[in-house]
């Protein structure tokens, strides 16, 4: 196996440049400690490194109490997403070799590393959700079929993040990594390479490339991995992509771990903090040499502790909760006062009216004045939205008189999980006995029937809405 990795790697290097030391991911949730994972290697990695090898500063402060390990011996699960390309444009035989590859690696996997399979053509599709079984990951990735005329690559990366966002609220904060393979053909996504990149600095998780083709079509998803922290690596056909998965398993399994307490503190201007990390090296003479990486992490934002109130008889004789019984009793009876002249006063102002005459009505135009039909949604005119395609495909939501808010913010009455759809994105109204849809005045636009919202429509039956990437279809009922 490790014949057949140097040969690769050896092709790689001719290929992409590649720096000794590499910072990959860095990891702030128990700050102000800081976790910082990294590889180091020529060809492949080393594995012998001790403390002496490392120098760390921050902020261009050197950095002197720090831990060193390595994944072999930390033995920390890792979060994976594969993302594979199953468009036409890849040809049958070299799909069939991107499946058999997939299926050794889920196979070949840590116990407890959990791997998640999205596939895309012209959209992202979920192949298997989160799952430590690699033999039911196999099975799944047996049933992936080639379809599509077209490739939608960055709106599957999109997909791809939104999982490690889902997956970080499921199971916490720990290593994540996205590895797609594809041939670098993008054609029909919504999303565009900014947003992914916007996406990439906020998440911090490194994205690996494995890339057959045109070198010239992997260039936007090469810069992307190595902002992200992770690489690119192309092979020259796709019977090479299973020793690009092995390569990928010895990393991942060899990176070191560096962990020191920080001393950077968040401000309005200052939100970043700079990690350099240089290794110390014999070269072939017996020589020293340096190299270096850097890495900048988002400072996260420290609640700052409610100063307690110490009580001091010269300025407070009173306990402090006396205090706030007393003012709160007086506010309270302020209220009881206004309220009862208030009442007083409508009272009053009632006696002084003149009696009036009531004109008696009829039973029958009692019984057509006691209900409005205007008042009250038909039973026929009942309603509800089936999500088509999302996160929560097949789920329905029921449509009444109220209006409802579609989007992605928590208060919305309809919350949809997709990075393309705006805080308040939408929203659908009974109306004159007839339900409108609204867009309101979302980033990316609403679709009615495939075509852009450009003013409130009428919905019908069987209509289908597209927010993002989530479809929903309009049903009386």
């Amino acid at each position: 196996m490790y014949r057949g990795l140097v040969f690769l790697s050896l092709l790689y290097f001719t290929l992409w440049a590649k720096p000794v030391v590499r910072i990959v991911q860095v990891r702030t949730h128990n700050f102000p400690m800081v976790m910082a994972e990294l590889t180091v290697g020529e060809i492949l990695p080393y594995e012998h490194l001790t403390k002496e090898n490392f120098r760390l500063s921050e902020d261009g402060r050197a950095v002197e109490n720090f831990s060193l390990t390595t994944q072999k011996v930390a033995k920390e699960p890792l979060r994976m997403i594969l993302v594979l390309d199953t468009s036409r444009s890849i040809r049958p035989a070299h799909f069939k070799e991107e499946i058999k590859s997939a299926i050794a690696f889920v196979k070949a996997k840590g116990e407890k590393d959990l791997v998640g399979i999205i596939s895309f053509d012209d959209r992202p599709r979920l192949v298997a959700d989160y799952s430590y079984d690699g033999e039911r990951l196999a099975q799944n990735l047996k049933k992936v079929k080639q379809g599509g005329r077209h490739t939608a690559i960055y709106d599957a990366l999109l997909f791809a993040f939104q999982k490690i966002e889902e997956g970080r609220k499921r199971f916490g904060d720990g290593r994540d990594a996205i590895i797609i393979f594809t041939d670098g053909r993008e054609e029909t996504s919504l999303i565009k390479m900014d947003d992914l990149v916007q996406r990439v600095e906020r998440l911090q998780v490194p994205v690996f490339v494995a890339g057959t083709g045109h070198r010239q079509k992997l260039k936007a998803l090469t810069r992307l991995a190595k902002l992200s922290g992770g690489e690119a690596y192309h092979a020259a056909s796709f019977q090479d992509l299973k020793k690009i998965f092995q390569l990928l398993q010895v990393i991942f399994q060899t990176n070191y771990i560096i962990s020191y307490e920080s001393k950077a503190e968040f401000r309005a201007d200052k939100t970043q903090s700079e990690l350099l990390v240089q290794i110390v090296l014999p070269d072939a003479s017996g020589k020293t040499y340096t190299e270096e990486d850097r890495y900048f992490f988002y400072i996260p934002e420290l609640k700052k502790p409610i100063p307690v109130i110490e009580k001091s008889p010269l300025i407070m004789p009173w306990d402090i909760r006396y205090l706030f019984f007393l003012t709160g009793l007086s506010v309270l009876l302020l209220l009881v006062v206004i309220y009862l002249l208030l009442r007083h006063r409508k009272r009053t102002q009632e006696s002084s009216l003149p009696p009036v005459e009531v004109e008696q009505s009829s039973p029958r135009e009692k019984k057509a004045e006691a209900v409005k039909p205007s008042q009250i949604l038909p039973p026929t005119l009942q309603a509800y939205l089936v999500e088509k395609e999302g996160p929560h495909a097949g789920r329905r939501y029921r449509i009444g008189q109220s209006p409802i808010k579609l989007g992605s913010s928590q208060e919305s009455d309809i919350v949809i999980q997709d990075g393309a759809v705006s805080l308040r994105h939408a929203m659908i109204e009974y109306r004159d006995g007839h339900f409108i849809l609204y867009d309101l005045i979302s980033e990316n636009g609403t679709y009615l029937n495939g075509k852009k919202l450009l003013r409130p429509k009428r919905l019908h039956d069987f209509d289908e809405i597209q927010l993002g990437l989530t479809k929903f279809i309009f049903r009386y009922g």
